[in-house]
């Protein structure tokens, strides 16, 4: 538990306690006498030990119902001595909530400026992630480019090759039917001259049924 020193001859209850009560009995904080906003408690309670008689407190005990009850209770107090003892407890405890108020008010400031610097450290790792997520993604990106770059080449390259091999098959299917052409005028020349069929299979390695074939092309 934590104690908290408040010293009430500090506590101007004329000035501070009515200016105090003025701004508490506006109708933005209160409505319909019930709070519609956080009013500082610690100062509600100040003025009640310090004057607790006062036409502030019984004003705020109208609408604040802590206060009509503490009230309540320090009138029965004062009407019964055998109370004596109890009143100065509730004294305690009342002082003992003020201690409470300030000590929450000073954690709740603890506690906020905790949780914003979290928020802050959260969004830059937030930041420096999605920072990390587009380099990689660009690079990826690149890549990829480069990827498609060299495929388009090695397509390209496989073309040319392509053509290149067909361009060759259409250079020796030529020098084929040149060389076949050639052959065919060295036998029909040959039979001519009155070599056989026979002879001409022996000589140019050929069978008789090509060699047949060849003639009946030149219709011999």
């Amino acid at each position: 538990m934590e104690l908290h020193f408040i010293e009430l001859p500090k506590f101007n209850a004329n000035k501070e306690g009515n200016a105090f009560v003025e701004l508490l009995t506006d109708s933005d904080v209160f409505n319909n006498n019930k709070l519609t906003a956080d009013i500082d408690m610690l100062k509600v309670w100040a003025l009640f030990l310090k004057k607790p008689e006062s036409l502030g407190i019984r004003k705020l005990e109208k609408r604040i119902k802590e206060v009509k009850e503490a009230k309540d209770e320090l009138l029965e107090i004062s009407a019964d001595e055998k109370n004596r003892t109890l009143y100065e407890m509730r004294e305690h405890a009342l002082y003992d909530r003020i201690s409470a108020l300030s000590s929450a008010k000073k954690k709740g400031i603890e506690l906020g400026l905790k949780k914003a610097q979290k928020e802050v450290k959260k969004a830059q790792m937030e930041k420096e992630r999605a920072q990390m997520e587009k380099e990689r993604a660009q690079k990826e990106r690149e890549k990829a480019q480069m990827e498609k770059e060299k495929a388009q080449k090695e397509k390209e390259k496989a073309q040319k090759e392509k053509e290149k091999a067909q361009k060759e098959k259409e250079k020796a299917q030529k020098e084929r039917e040149k060389a076949l052409t050639k052959i065919e005028n060295s036998i029909v020349k040959f039979y001519k001259k009155g070599f056989s069929i026979e002879e001409l299979s022996d000589n140019f390695d050929l069978p008789i049924k090509e060699i047949t074939k060849i003639l009946e092309q030149y219709h011999l």
